[in-house]
């Protein structure tokens, strides 16, 4: 017995020793996080976790909300894909080409078309892009990078002529759909996208200068940029009312009006649909966005100015300009050639 305390005194000793020198029984020690390559900080994580921390990130970085949106769609998708095949979340390192093939393999089960397979495609290798660059060494390589995109058919939107475009507006004053009207004029004559003018807030305007201010943080291009506002509209929005609201709010609220949350994302959309649907306009392309075409011509033959559409679209370069009119069908004035001479 005397032995046998003996012995357990020195153990304790030996324990209460060690635990005063740090020692860490029954776990491993804590690893210092800032010893570990910065790979392994998201190396080890799940698909689905590591595409939550990418989301966390991008909205930290302001990046655009019509952006982010579509990832959690694909995180849903996953789950679906992983729980209908009976397989487990596999670690960001361990996502293979063949992985990947067999999600839009899935997708393509479930009826999705040639573009939205691109569309996934092409936001899982932003993701993984993401890893290879924010993570080095976290994966060796995008497994989506050699994946070919299918092959899809042109189905780009239509612009509305003049009538049509009346009697749009004809239609929308006797159902009393004048927040929509309002909708239309603004993407008309100012050319905003849609998807911008619909987190656009009050304070964005500004009557004194005459323009319009949209913010990097839901600008298509990120960056901060104004663009004038035609006296139409500068009309239309002083007859609205909108501006007397607090500059805070959205000028395009949830609920109809001026507000503290936005529309959603397809509210005006859809009412516009039924609008195109009242004037047997369903026979084109025909989307909200075919308002922003319209205005672009009607703006282009109005004034023969690339230079005007270009700063309106806040397109980068007049190439680009140049590429949106001949998409739309606007021709040159080749009328011009019958005034030229030359010595010859």
């Amino acid at each position: 017995m005397d032995e046998r305390l003996s012995v357990g005194r020195e153990l304790v000793d030996t324990i209460n020793s060690r635990l005063r020198r740090g020692a860490v029984f029954g776990k491993k020690k804590p690893t210092n996080q800032a010893n570990q390559p910065i790979g392994d900080l998201i190396r080890y994580q799940p698909f689905t976790q590591a595409l939550q921390i990418f989301v966390d990130r991008k909205k930290k970085d302001n990046a655009r909300s019509n952006y982010l949106q579509r990832f959690p769609t694909i995180f849903r998708k996953w789950r679906a894909y992983l729980d209908e095949c009976g397989r487990e979340d596999k670690q960001i390192h361990q996502i293979k080409m063949v992985d990947i093939y067999g999600f839009l393999e899935f997708l393509q089960s479930k009826g999705i078309g040639n573009k939205t397979y691109n569309n996934y495609k092409t936001d899982l290798s932003i993701f993984f892009n993401w890893i290879i660059k924010r993570y080095p060494g976290a994966i060796k390589f995008n497994p989506v990078a050699n994946i070919p995109s299918l092959r899809t058919n042109a189905n780009k939107h239509a612009a509305l002529s003049d009538k049509e475009i009346r009697m749009v507006q004809a239609k929308c004053v006797e159902i009393n759909q004048m927040e929509l009207l309002l909708f239309i004029r603004f993407i008309y004559y100012s050319l905003i996208r849609p998807g911008e003018l619909r987190q656009l807030k009050i304070e964005s305007i500004d009557l004194i200068e005459n323009r319009i201010f949209v913010p990097a943080s839901i600008s298509k291009n990120r960056r901060d940029e104004f663009m004038p506002m035609a006296p139409t509209l500068v009309t239309a929005v002083r007859e609205s009312g909108i501006i007397t609201y607090p500059k805070e709010y959205f000028i395009f609220g949830k609920g109809g009006g001026p507000g503290l949350l936005p529309q959603g994302v397809l509210y005006l959309a859809k009412r516009n649909r039924r609008i195109l649907e009242e004037c047997k306009l369903t026979g084109k392309r025909y989307s909200i966005y075919s308002y922003k075409h319209s205005g672009a011509i009607s703006l282009y033959e109005a004034t023969k100015d690339i230079k005007l559409v270009q700063m309106i679209c806040r397109h980068q370069t007049v190439d680009q300009t140049d590429h949106y009119l001949r998409d739309l069908g606007v021709l040159r004035d080749y009328q011009v050639l019958k005034d030229w001479r030359g010595p010859l």
